[in-house]
């Protein structure tokens, strides 16, 4: 009777065992891919800004918003209060919400 117990425990000892090594391989496969497509889109922005900085811009700020991420990507001054634009800039920030609609923030 004892030996039968001591069999089952061992059995479930390994049986946790390996459900512990299963988990854990699959959880640092999902962190690893994480952390792949981390460093994929820091590479990315890295890119986008040093072309960005590299242009001769005049504007006082610029912003650069990819509509697809909902996120900012670049961004020079664009913290600062500024004047209101004029009215050509302000038609253009418009047009683009008519093209694309408000709910693309």
């Amino acid at each position: 009777m004892k030996n039968t117990y001591n069999n089952s425990l061992i059995a479930m000892l390994a049986l946790m065992a390996i459900f512990a090594i299963f988990f854990y391989l699959s959880s640092s496969s999902d962190d690893k891919r994480v952390l792949e497509l981390i460093e994929k889109e820091v590479r990315k922005q890295e890119r986008v800004n040093s072309l960005l900085n590299t242009l001769d811009i005049k504007a006082k700020a610029v912003s650069v918003y990819d509509l697809d991420a909902h996120k900012k990507i670049y961004g020079r001054n664009d913290t600062i209060p500024l004047p209101v634009a004029s009215l050509a800039k302000i038609m253009t920030v418009l047009t683009a919400l008519n093209e694309y609609g408000e709910d693309k923030e």
